[in-house]
């Protein structure tokens, strides 16, 4: 798996690539743990790069979009492939998250 992090302005974007499964989880937690003294209105992570996610990765973000909704910052998830997509669906997991079809979209939101 491949993470690349970066901040615009008050948006903290997480760019991954390949699979997200519970050995590599540590790459993502880290980039998440880099925004947290930052003053973001908006996280987005951007799963374009993402065929696969196993229920520890979905376990993480559930844990991300509930700390940063608590802290009044909206956190995006931007063009999901079909499959997690569905997956997200399937388990209701889907209401939890703002979805946006492209990072460009989740950054004019």
């Amino acid at each position: 798996m491949k993470v690349e992090y970066s901040v615009l302005e008050t948006i903290g974007i997480v760019k991954i690539e390949g699979n997200v499964n519970l050995y590599e989880l540590h790459m993502m937690r880290d980039a998440f743990e880099d925004f947290q003294d930052k003053p973001l209105t908006k996280v987005i992570l951007d799963l374009s790069g993402v065929d696969y996610i196993d229920s520890s990765g979905i376990g993480l973000l559930i844990a991300q979009a509930t700390k940063y909704r608590d802290k009044k910052i909206k956190f995006y998830l931007a063009t999901i492939n079909k499959s997690i997509e569905h997956v997200f669906k399937v388990t209701s997991f889907a209401k939890l998250f703002l979805k946006s079809e492209s990072l460009e979209d989740a950054i004019k939101e």
